[in-house]
């Protein structure tokens, strides 16, 4: 059976606009590269359809396991402040680590996938670089998935909305 991403919100297609938070519901648990990750429902299916689909061409695991998925305002302040410290300079800071409360990993969508190296922006260029790099630039967006173009490890789950739509609509 061929995957069909579901849209989440309109128009999609390319970075997620509307950060807000999933309900409950929507919050699913997937493995990842150092434990569970959660994610919204709808960016678990489409990665798990592009991780197979990956597969499937030769990537074995552990690339494309999840290193980050939903984030609360909480664990996003944290992040903030440790990449403020990193840093040094907010402007530069928000390249790497958006700050809390303007994360497309609030919307439970971002997703931060294992491409063989550590996921810090000493190891940016090099990842881009890399066959499974290459692999999802030319298929990630059939599942749903658009990049961060600064980070290779950061894609985002915002299909485009069928402008059919539903019967009726």
């Amino acid at each position: 059976m061929t995957f069909v991403p579901v849209a989440v919100e309109r128009p999609g297609g390319g970075r997620i606009e509307d950060k807000t938070p999933p309900g409950p519901a929507d919050i699913v648990v997937v493995g990842g590269l150092e434990g569970p990750i959660p994610m919204h429902r709808c960016a678990a299916d489409g990665w798990a359809a592009l991780t197979g689909a990956a597969r499937a061409d030769g990537h074995a695991a552990p690339l494309l396991l999840p290193v980050s998925g939903y984030r609360t305002f909480e664990e996003q302040a944290w992040l903030w402040k440790a990449a403020l410290a990193k840093y040094g300079d907010p402007d530069v800071a928000c390249l790497w680590v958006a700050r809390p409360g303007t994360s497309a990993h609030q919307s439970g969508r971002a997703i931060d996938l294992h491409l063989g190296d550590p996921i810090e922006s000493e190891y940016a260029e090099g990842m881009r670089t890399t066959a499974i790099h290459r692999w999802l630039v030319a298929h990630a967006a059939t599942f749903g998935f658009y990049p961060y173009d600064v980070e290779p490890w950061h894609w985002e789950y915002n299909p485009p909305w069928d402008v059919s739509g539903p019967a009726g609509e």
